[in-house]
């Protein structure tokens, strides 16, 4: 998951729309310090490279499909399939729902050689990286062989040094770099989401995505608007630049057909002040910190709408100590949801924002650990 150095406090909340800078750890993680000047310092974790050539078989069937949509016979009787439609007029499934038991790995490739590698089993929804699921076309088969909907993870508003269609994005539409440590060799820079060549790009990740065989896909550098004297990307972004950008890559998923046979879903990260204009338009909202940053009251639109939220939270006493303390299990696990809005979401514990690997704990339950590739 991608970075940015955000604020968020409760007083910045209900001043103030554009104060609504949720902390957006990167792909695999972003390793959150404390300093004087700004509560949150994000560190930047290295994603895969994300590659755009449409795959030109189905790696399960070996079938030719066509080019941005992937039909699946079987999908066509489907029970799950609904003919609901949300405010913008697009079809809407069933497939997804609140409080589905979840577990995110975009630090490394999960382990994917049997359905027993798959954990935990209770899971109903896994998130995995894009880049991974095209590094290894046998994972997304295994997971769905396992009963699994699969989300897939992409950086929706920055290019990486090490992405394979970095030279196709426009020098003009290439901004400011993330902070530190991804300098030089190692870049990563926001982009002017604005520019019709940056959509098109995104775009085809998005067909990208659907050739693999993901069911929805979580884009991640969304929220990096100017507020407050700061402009992170250099383009004097504004929150409906990327609320009107979320609803244009929507709407081109929404096209597309996945190999169940339904639309590609599309997700919300964090970025409270833009949900009220997202959420009849996204599929699902995933959130980092929400009780610790005081923001998920804001998402409980999208419970009362039927769609998920999936909620990631890191107590610090995981990422020093390597259990949870008595302090942190009450605030994330035992205060009421009543208390944090979280009502209806699906919780997940996670080591740390740098640490989005295998290991989770749900509360009241025991860890786990997914198996993973390096």
């Amino acid at each position: 998951m991608h970075l940015s150095k955000l604020m968020v406090t409760q007083g910045l909340l209900a001043a103030s729309a554009l104060a609504c800078r949720v902390p957006r750890p990167k792909h695999g993680g972003a390793k959150i310090d404390t300093i004087k000047d700004d509560p949150i310092k994000i560190e930047p974790i290295k994603s895969g490279p994300i590659k755009i050539d449409p795959i030109k078989s189905d790696p399960i069937t070996n079938d030719p499909v066509k080019e941005g949509s992937v039909e699946n016979e079987t999908a066509k009787d489907d029970p799950t399939k609904s003919n609901d439609t949300n405010n913008n007029g697009t079809e809407t499934d069933s497939i997804l729902e609140p409080g589905l038991k979840w577990e995110i790995c975009i630090h490394n490739p999960i382990k994917h050689d049997s359905v027993d590698d798959i954990v935990p089993s209770e899971a109903t929804v896994f998130g995995i990286d894009l880049a991974h699921a095209q590094e290894f076309p046998g994972m997304i088969p295994a997971l769905k062989e396992a009963g699994k909907i699969v989300l897939c993870y992409f950086n929706a508003g920055a290019v990486q040094n090490w992405d394979e269609d970095k030279g196709d994005f426009p020098k003009e539409a290439t901004g400011k770099g993330l902070d530190p440590p991804y300098v030089g060799e190692e870049g990563e820079w926001y982009l002017d989401i604005r520019h019709p060549r940056v959509l098109e790009l995104m775009k085809k990740r998005l067909d990208a995505a659907v050739e693999i065989g993901c069911d929805g896909v979580d884009p991640d550098n969304v929220d990096a608007w100017a507020a407050h004297g700061d402009d992170p990307t250099g383009f004097r972004l504004t929150p409906e630049d990327y609320a009107d950008y979320l609803a244009s890559l929507a709407e081109h998923a929404h096209s597309l057909t996945t190999k169940s046979g339904r639309p590609l879903l599309v997700g919300q990260k964090n970025a409270p002040a833009i949900a009220p204009s997202l959420v009849s338009i996204l599929d699902f909202a995933v959130l980092e910190s929400c009780r610790e940053w005081s923001f998920c009251g804001d998402f409980q639109p999208y419970v009362q709408a039927g769609k998920p939220v999936f909620q990631i939270e890191y107590p610090p006493s995981l990422e020093e100590t390597g259990s949870i303390s008595d302090e942190d299990m009450r605030l994330f696990c035992e205060e009421p949801t009543s208390k944090h809005g979280d009502e209806g979401f699906s919780r997940i514990l996670k080591w740390a924002s740098a640490q989005l690997d295998g290991w989770g704990q749900y509360c009241g339950g025991e860890t786990f650990e997914q198996p993973t590739i390096g």
